[in-house]
């Protein structure tokens, strides 16, 4: 079951600190607390382990942790802090089950948000609506809420979405560069390490700065010029080794690419 299928928050506070010097939570069961730093530098000191605050971050300190939140420098730590209790309801043919969660919302306990402009905004709005306390507000507050905890799930799934990515291609040139002998073609790259193959080359030039193809033709190329300066092979040979089945080929693209021909950059 998706998290925010079975999500059903009750929010019991709304605040906005402009923090210099120290605040203290301490336990209390039952309730978790989700902060977002919009300002300020600082440190969190949560049981014992120390997480560096900043601009853009959302932070949670869960039902049984002891957090001590401080400046690290002489602008205040400004934050919306928005103190909460949940249940999973699980929808049944026999109706709906609650059972209490005592757990951090699924994502870690410091965040950087990717869109922080997105939060900022829906949190500015809940927080005004707590503190009207105009009829129905706490149900907007609640409605408000989930928006804000769907909005950071959404973004943290992308940004993880993103680092897994960016993995991936960087192993793929890591692959490259070890096996630039071989035959290496796109769609293969892209099968072999799961990445759909109409973007691959895109993602490819973003995380490595040029196309798959562009990258196979430097690493070869390069190996060539090494082999050529530290070795008497004909350039023939030369142009096997790094993985080019056709001599005149590989002299074509290795001129192109140093200015001169392979010979001539022996002899140099």
């Amino acid at each position: 079951m998706d998290f925010l299928d079975a999500f059903s928050p009750r929010v019991l506070d709304v605040s906005h600190t402009e923090l210099n010097g120290t605040r203290t939570w301490t336990k209390a069961c039952g309730d978790h607390y989700l902060i977002y730093v919009y300002n300020g530098r600082g440190v969190m000191e949560l049981d014992g382990v120390s997480y560096a605050l900043t601009a853009g971050n959302a932070v949670q300190i869960p039902d049984e942790g002891t957090a001590v939140l401080r400046n690290s420098t002489n602008k205040p730590l400004r934050f919306y802090c928005v103190r909460f209790r949940y249940v999973q309801v699980e929808w049944t043919g026999d109706g709906a089950k609650c059972r209490d969660s005592g757990g951090l919302l699924p994502f870690d306990i410091v965040v950087q948000v990717p869109n922080p402009m997105s939060i900022l905004e829906d949190i500015k709005m809940m927080y005004g609506v707590w503190s009207d306390k105009r009829e129905g507000y706490a149900g907007k507050t609640k409605l408000a809420f989930m928006n804000v905890v769907r909005d950071l799930l959404d973004q943290h799934r992308d940004r993880h979405t993103e680092i897994t990515t960016k993995r991936a291609i960087l192993e793929c040139a890591q692959y490259i560069e070890q096996h630039y002998q071989e035959a290496l073609e796109r769609d293969m790259l892209a099968k072999k390490f799961s990445i759909s193959s109409s973007y691959f080359s895109v993602l490819f030039k973003k995380y490595v700065g040029c196309t798959p193809i562009q990258y196979i033709t430097k690493v070869r190329i390069e190996k060539a010029m090494e082999l050529l300066k530290e070795s008497n092979l004909p350039v023939s040979v030369v142009a096997l080794e790094v993985g080019f089945n056709d001599p005149l080929y590989f002299t074509r693209v290795f001129s192109r690419r140093v200015g001169v021909t392979p010979r001539q950059f022996r002899e140099a």
